[in-house]
C-alpha cells in the first residue's frame, strides 16, 4: 500500500502501475525515426508525454511493453524513472526535494507464450500489466498491483487534467474510463483508462479465446501429436490481427467511473498530426521527468 501524503491527500489507497505499448502499432510516418518520438510539444514526444499522464496519475511504476528493435531509442529517450508530480516540490520541507517520489520505468519484451500468437499492438498493455503482476507477485501476492493505468503513446490530451481529477479517482477505488467528446477507449480511440486486476485477467482470457494458430484444433492428429489440418490463410494468427476495439469489446462502460477531458487528438498518421499542430494546443514539458539524451544547440551563439 502506498504511504499516504500528509499535505495534500491524494496519493492512492492502493498500488496502481502504469502500462504502456510500443508493439506491433501497425502504421509508419515514415520519418528517419520512430513514430512515438514525434514532437508534440517543446522538448516533448509523443512517449513523453504517455509516461507524463502515467505520471499525472499517480502509478507507482511505469511498464512498458517494447521489441527488442526498438528498446534502445525507448530507453534513450525516457531514461530509467520519473517524479510523481505531487510530491515533485514540498514547500513545507527544508529541503524541498527531500519528499520526492520516484517512479520506476520498466522496459519488457512480449511473454514467450505470447508471441507470434497474440502480440497485437492493444494486447501489450495487457502483456505490461500482466509482467508486473507476475514481478510483483514474486514478491508477495499482497505486493501485486491493484490497478493498471493503460495510456497510450498516440493519444495526446492535457495531462494537468488527469491531475486534476487524481482526489476522486483514487479514493475512489474503482475503475475508470477518460472520454473526450464521446470518445474513449472503448469506441478505439488512444486515450487512457485504468482497469483492476480481474479486468485485466479477463481481457487476456478474452484475447486468446479469440486467437488462432495455422492449424485447426481437430481430432485430427500426426504420430507426433501434431494437428495436421491447416486454417484459411486469412483466419491464421488472427490474435495478431486483433484491433483496440475488438479487444476491448468484452469491457462494460458502466462499470467504470467516466472522467470527460476538454479535448483530444488521435495520432496514427500525418493528417491526425497536422490537424494537432494547428490546433495550436501544446504539451508542456516539465522536469518530472528525467531523460538520458541532451541537445545541443546546432550553432554556437557566443553565449557564455
Amino acid at each position: 500500500m502506498a504511504h499516504a501524503n500528509i499535505y495534500n491527500n491524494t496519493e492512492g489507497i492502493y498500488r496502481s502501475v502504469g502500462c504502456i505499448s510500443l508493439q506491433n502499432y501497425g502504421f509508419s510516418f515514415e520519418q528517419p525515426f520512430k513514430e512515438y518520438m514525434m514532437p508534440v510539444g517543446d522538448g516533448v514526444t509523443l512517449l513523453e508525454a504517455c509516461v507524463l499522464n502515467c505520471l499525472n496519475y499517480g502509478v507507482d511504476s511505469i511498464w512498458i511493453t517494447v521489441n527488442d528493435d526498438q528498446l534502445p531509442y525507448a530507453k534513450k529517450c525516457l531514461g530509467e524513472m520519473g517524479y510523481d508530480p505531487v510530491r515533485f516540490y514540498d514547500p513545507f520541507s527544508i529541503n524541498k526535494k527531500d519528499q520526492r517520489k520516484r517512479v520506476s520505468i520498466y522496459f519488457v519484451p512480449t511473454l514467450t507464450k505470447y508471441r507470434d500468437y497474440c502480440d497485437n499492438y492493444t494486447f501489450g498493455f495487457i502483456n505490461a500489466g500482466l509482467t508486473a503482476k507476475k514481478v510483483y507477485g514474486h514478491i508477495s501476492k499482497h505486493c501485486e498491483p491493484d490497478y493498471y493505468f493503460l495510456s497510450s503513446p498516440f493519444g495526446i490530451l492535457d495531462y494537468k487534467e488527469i491531475r486534476a481529477n487524481r482526489k476522486k479517482y483514487k479514493s475512489g477505488n474503482r475503475q475508470s474510463l477518460f472520454t473526450s467528446h464521446g470518445k474513449s477507449a472503448l469506441s478505439a480511440n488512444h486515450l487512457p483508462l485504468c482497469i483492476n486486476k480481474q479486468t485485466l485477467i479477463n481481457l487476456e482470457k478474452h484475447v486468446l479465446s479469440n486467437s488462432t494458430k495455422m492449424y485447426k484444433s481437430s481430432e485430427q492428429l500426426s504420430k507426433s501429436g501434431i494437428p495436421v489440418e491447416l486454417l484459411p490463410r486469412e483466419e491464421r494468427y488472427r490474435g495478431k490481427k486483433l484491433s483496440m476495439k475488438e479487444v476491448y469489446s468484452c469491457l462494460d462502460k458502466e462499470k467504470f467511473d467516466c472522467y470527460e477531458l476538454s479535448w483530444f487528438y488521435n495520432i496514427t498518421n500525418w493528417q491526425d498530426y497536422r490537424k494537432y499542430i494547428l490546433s495550436g494546443k501544446e504539451v508542456k514539458h516539465t522536469n518530472i521527468l528525467r531523460r538520458d539524451y541532451v541537445t545541443y544547440p546546432l550553432l554556437d551563439t557566443g553565449e557564455d
